[in-house]
């Protein structure tokens, strides 16, 4: 059976599984808001397959769901 995909929420602590845009893999951070054509949403495109998050080190950026996993 296929794993469920994770429902991100704003706030939720987040770590990057892959190194993309600049966001070296293992960096931690938190789900955020960005501002959106309809609105504020934790996701930076339409198709909502990037998640807006505040890194640790100071980065936000929208990073693919997939290359995300909760951190507990």
């Amino acid at each position: 059976m296929a794993e469920a995909r994770t429902r991100f929420e704003q706030g939720m602590r987040v770590r990057c599984t892959a190194h993309f845009a600049g966001v070296p893999k293992d960096t931690l951070g938190t789900v955020g808001m960005v501002a959106t054509g309809k609105g504020p949403s934790i996701y930076c495109d339409p198709g909502k397959n990037l998640v807006f998050v505040n890194w640790d080190n100071g980065q936000q950026k929208g990073v693919f769901r997939g290359e995300l996993e909760r951190v507990q």
